[in-house]
């Protein structure tokens, strides 16, 4: 959350607050009119209004000045003083309007609440500590008539009274830590995508930015959900202690997966310029295999690699590993156990391809078209970004090439990264 937004969720709160003093304390008064007429407490029906017309002007006074202190290192002590001139107020009513009979001794109650909110379970400790001394103060000055059995059950209820709330004020204070970590790391995240969003308007691919804005929606609101929905769930104490760090660990997740769609969505928005130079095929795809071994072992694939030694192109080596590596884990993915995936290099007059052909169950032609669209993946939830074959064709075209895709339902499909070939640059140079 940015200073911006906890400046405006603090105005709203405080001004909710101070309304609601103000009304609390006018309708305390409103409540108070009958027995004020009948005790002779005050003269007349106007005695009462000037009362009204004092709380309105205390509460509207706190708000005109509290609302400029609320947001500073004073923060806490305005709250401390304006605990203080409530608790004179009601102190002064319950004086004027009968003691333990007074409708205001309810307010005390409410008082203590609102500094546990505050101050948490200490500050509800000493405000209900201060009040029920209150109530001790006026039974020793015969204000109040109640015996000592009720004097005990009013006492000693502001005593539980306090502590409580200040106890499920802190407690939920916990949780709402987790949660405004969270919320920061998503809206750092958000942030990120919408800065990445401006400037994606300027990929060739595009054909308009409502495409690119349904896609990082879709690819973000997915993991976010399941983040929302744990962190609801600790905030609300609906997890066993025993499940916590699962939860915990759901969140994270959530997070690693929107943090590697930015990442991607950062290496289609903004490329690096190609670096060209002679790199051996062999060394290309020796070093892209890796990020196969692991699915590839686990699925029992045969995969086979049949370039012929001393075949070259003329390309930037990192950013064809990175093509090369998306088009082996599309063609990984997409087999079956036991499945095949064969890599070779077919020559096209001053070009050289790096093809590679899977026994996979094949791409309709609906679909065939489309695969080359940011954020489109035929993967299930949560296994792909929809970027690898966007960022695969950028990087071909970025180094004088094409990327060539054919497919048929039933019989696998094959992907074919066309480079320069580097005999062709060295002659014309």
């Amino acid at each position: 959350m940015t200073a911006r937004e906890e400046s405006i969720g603090l105005d709203a709160w405080d001004r909710i607050c101070a309304w609601l003093r103000v009304g609390g304390l006018l309708a305390l008064v409103a409540y108070a009119f009958p027995p004020l007429r009948s005790a002779g407490s005050f003269s007349s029906a106007e005695d009462v209004l000037w009362c009204s017309g004092v709380f309105a002007g205390y509460g509207t006074l706190l708000y005109l000045t509290g609302w400029r202190l609320l947001h500073t290192q004073a923060k806490g002590t305005f709250y401390l003083v304006a605990g203080g001139l409530d608790l004179v107020l009601v102190a002064v009513l319950m004086l004027l309007t009968g003691g333990d009979k007074s409708p205001f001794y309810r307010a005390l109650y409410l008082w203590v609440a609102m500094l546990a909110f505050y101050f948490g379970r200490r500050g509800g400790l000493a405000s209900a500590v201060v009040a029920a001394a209150l109530v001790l103060l006026f039974h020793a000055r015969g204000r109040f008539e109640a015996g000592a059995w009720t004097l005990a059950v009013q006492a000693g209820g502001l005593l539980l009274h306090g502590p409580l709330i200040g106890y499920l004020t802190d407690r939920g204070g916990r949780r709402v830590d987790v949660l405004r970590e969270v919320r920061g790391r998503l809206a750092d995240a958000t942030r990120q995508i919408r800065e990445d969003q401006a400037k994606l308007a300027q990929a060739e691919q595009l054909s308009s930015i409502g495409l690119l804005a349904a896609g990082v929606a879709h690819e973000i609101n997915n993991p976010l959900s399941g983040v929302m929905g744990c962190v609801k769930a600790l905030r609300d104490g609906a997890v066993r202690e025993s499940s916590r760090e699962q939860y915990f660990d759901t969140v994270w997740d959530g997070l690693e997966r929107i943090r590697v769609t930015v990442q991607s969505l950062l290496e289609y928005a903004r490329p690096r310029p190609p670096t060209p130079a002679v790199v051996d095929l062999n060394e290309l795809v020796s070093a892209s295999m890796p990020s196969i071994t692991d699915l590839a072992q686990k699925k029992a694939l045969d995969v086979q690699v049949l370039i012929p030694v001393g075949r070259t192109v003329w390309t930037d080596k990192r950013q064809a590993v990175q093509a090369v590596v998306n088009v082996l884990l599309n063609a990984a993915h997409a087999v079956s156990e036991r499945g095949k995936v064969v890599v070779d290099a077919p020559i096209a007059e001053d070009r050289i391809g790096i093809r590679v052909a899977d026994d996979g169950p094949g791409i309709p032609p609906d679909v065939l078209v489309r695969v080359c669209e940011p954020f489109f993946t035929t993967k299930p939830q949560g296994e792909g970004t929809g970027l690898g074959l966007a960022i695969t064709l950028r990087i071909a075209r970025a180094n004088g090439g094409d990327l060539a895709i054919e497919s048929e339902e039933g019989r696998g499909t094959t992907v074919t990264l066309w480079l320069r070939a580097a005999e062709e640059e060295t002659a014309n140079a």
